[in-house]
């Protein structure tokens, strides 16, 4: 959405989702590889998040996402989900 609020008409807000489909033989090879310790799903997830406009060249994003399955956290310790918090500043030359 662009210009949620009227004091704010070149601010951006959205909402978005995602699905990471692995492939199979992926998913089967690193369970075999691990004797079975390591079991992967699909990854998906979901992102809210809002864009300041500072200047017309110079912007704040703010936002929020959820991950189900994350596949490098799998790996790295068996979480099943994980929560981002972003803050990016983007400057247009």
């Amino acid at each position: 959405m662009h210009g949620l609020l009227d004091v704010r008409p070149d601010d951006y807000f959205g909402v978005g989702t995602y699905y990471n489909e692995l492939s199979g033989n992926l998913k089967d090879g690193l369970y075999r590889f691990s004797n079975g310790d390591i079991s992967v799903g699909d990854e998906y997830g979901v992102e809210v998040f809002y864009d300041i406009t500072v200047t017309p060249a110079v912007s704040l994003n703010i936002s929020y996402q959820h991950v189900w399955n994350p596949f490098q956290a799998t790996l790295a310790g068996g979480e099943d989900n994980a929560d981002i918090l972003m803050v990016r500043n983007n400057t247009t030359w």
